[in-house]
């Protein structure tokens, strides 16, 4: 469709965030549930806990953002960034009001470009058959992974994951679908 210029940016804008919190205490930017500020909502999503953490987060967002801005165009992943991110972060703040919890990470919006990445990509060639043939799986299995360990106690949020990736394929079906 375009060129592809938001993941980009996108991507710059994460690292600087975890370059300036390695200076600066940023923690504030984290989506607090027992102490929610309105900002949180977005900001959450570019604050990351550590340097694992924001690499696994933007190398997919590199590859799956990557796949969905060629198909949709630049302005439709930014949308499909940001909803993906609120909607996550808004069930999550339900789902655990008053709960001490702490969500930082764009691992919600990942899991929404996972499962959008394999609807946007058309089916006209044997290549793109082939590009199923691997997404699918890799959808999946990280999925039904996340599936078995909900209820985990360690510090990711697996239900973040899980909510991303019914998320994007909400978005795919209700907004992109029909846009298209």
């Amino acid at each position: 469709m375009g060129q592809v210029k938001s993941v980009y940016i996108l991507i710059l804008l994460n690292y600087l965030i975890y370059g300036l919190s390695l200076i600066f205490p940023l923690q504030i930017l984290a989506l607090n549930t027992y102490n929610v500020e309105f900002y949180q909502f977005i900001t959450s999503f570019f604050y990351h806990f550590s340097f694992e953490h924001i690499s696994g987060d933007m190398f997919f967002i590199y590859f799956f953002g990557r796949l969905i801005e060629e198909q949709l165009g630049d302005k439709t992943f930014l949308s499909v960034y940001l909803l993906s991110g609120l909607t996550v972060n808004g069930i999550e703040y339900i789902l655990n009001i008053g709960q001490p919890m702490v969500l930082g990470g764009a691992s919600g919006v990942v899991y929404a470009l996972f499962s959008i990445s394999l609807f946007v990509r058309p089916k006209k060639s044997w290549q793109s058959w082939v590009e199923v043939v691997v997404l699918l799986p890799f959808v999946i299995s990280h999925t039904l992974t996340e599936l078995s360990l909900l209820g985990q106690n360690d510090t990711i949020s697996h239900s973040s994951h899980l909510l991303g990736a019914i998320i994007g394929t909400v978005i795919y079906f209700i907004i992109i679908k029909r846009k298209k």
